[in-house]
C-alpha cells in the first residue's frame, strides 16, 4: 500500500464516512481518506471514579483534590440537620496522570472530558451520582512517513459514544502530546509508530440504565492532521465504516469488547 499522506493538493473533499466528521470542516480545512494512520487495537478496559467514599473502589481511582471544582454549590439540609452540596469535579489531567502506563514518564492524552458529580455532605458520607465510568482503550498506528512530513501536526479521532452521553465528537491531539508506545513495520515493510490514547465511556450511576449499559456502543475512525499554506488537511482513516465497540447491529446483535489487528496489519 502506498501512503496517502502529506503536501499533494487536494482539489477537494473526499467523504470521509460520517457525515458528522465531513460537515465540520471549517473554512480552509480539507477532509480526505488515506493510509497514514488506522486502528490496531482497542478495548474496554478498567473503571475509574471520583474516590470519595472507602465502599467502591476502581483500577484508577481518582484524588477529587486534584480535580477542577466545576460547581461547589450548597443544596439543602438533610433531616438530621446536617447540610449538603452539590459538587462537580472536572478530572481529565488527574485521569491521564491515574491511567498512565507503568515504565512510561508520559501520559496518554485522554480524548473526551471527564466530569463527576457527587453530593458532599457536612461531617463526610458523600454520595456518587456518576457511579463508576467504563475506560475505553485505543492503539494506532502511524507511518513513520507522516509523522516525519514537516507539515504533519498530530493525531485525531471522530468519537461517537452512541447512548453513553457525549454524543458525536471530533478530538485533535497535537504532535507533542502524542504517546508513542511501540516501533512497528507494516506488512508493506515501511516503519510505523504504535500510539496510545484513552477516553472515558459511559457512567454507570446508581440504577435505572441497565437497558442503555446492556446496549452501549462507541463508534470511532482516526485521522492524521497537516497544515500548509494556510490549508489544513485531515487524512481520514480509509476503511469502509467506523470501527465499533459494544453493541453491534449485524444478525447476531453480538457485543464486541475487544478487537487486535496486528495479523492483518503488521510483518511478522
Amino acid at each position: 500500500m502506498k501512503a496517502a499522506v502529506l503536501l499533494l493538493v487536494v482539489a477537494s473533499a473526499v467523504a470521509c464516512g460520517r457525515k458528522n466528521a465531513e460537515s465540520s470542516s471549517l473554512a480552509g480545512e480539507v477532509n480526505q481518506r488515506g493510509y497514514d494512520v488506522t486502528v490496531l487495537q482497542a478495548w474496554l478496559g478498567e473503571h475509574t471514579q471520583v474516590k470519595i467514599n472507602q465502599f467502591v473502589t476502581s483500577k484508577y481511582d481518582l484524588d477529587p483534590n486534584n480535580c477542577v471544582t466545576l460547581r461547589d454549590q450548597l443544596s439543602d439540609t438533610l433531616h438530621d440537620g446536617r447540610k449538603y452540596w452539590y459538587v462537580t469535579k472536572q478530572c481529565d489531567a488527574e485521569l491521564e496522570r491515574v491511567a498512565k502506563l507503568p515504565g512510561f514518564d508520559q501520559v496518554s492524552p485522554l480524548l473526551n472530558s471527564t466530569r463527576f458529580d457527587y453530593d458532599r455532605v457536612e461531617g463526610g458520607d458523600n454520595y456518587t451520582k456518576t457511579g463508576l465510568c467504563e475506560m475505553v482503550e485505543y492503539r494506532t498506528v502511524t507511518r513513520d512517513a507522516a509523522l516525519h512530513a514537516p507539515t504533519f501536526k498530530g493525531l485525531g479521532f471522530y468519537l461517537s459514544s452512541g447512548n453513553s452521553g457525549d454524543g458525536n465528537l471530533i478530538m485533535f491531539v497535537d504532535k507533542a502530546r502524542l504517546h508513542a508506545v511501540g516501533k512497528v513495520l507494516l506488512t508493506d515493510g515501511a516503519p510505523a509508530t504504535v500510539h496510545r490514547f484513552i477516553s472515558r465511556g459511559m457512567c454507570f450511576g446508581t440504577g435505572g440504565n441497565g437497558g442503555s449499559i446492556a446496549n452501549r456502543r462507541y463508534d470511532f475512525r482516526p485521522f492524521a492532521r497537516y497544515e500548509d499554506g494556510g490549508n489544513t488537511y485531515n487524512v481520514w482513516d480509509h476503511v469502509p465504516t467506523d470501527f465499533r465497540l459494544g453493541r453491534t447491529t449485524d444478525a447476531g446483535y453480538t457485543f464486541v469488547k475487544t478487537f487486535d489487528r496486528q495479523s492483518e496489519l503488521l510483518k511478522p
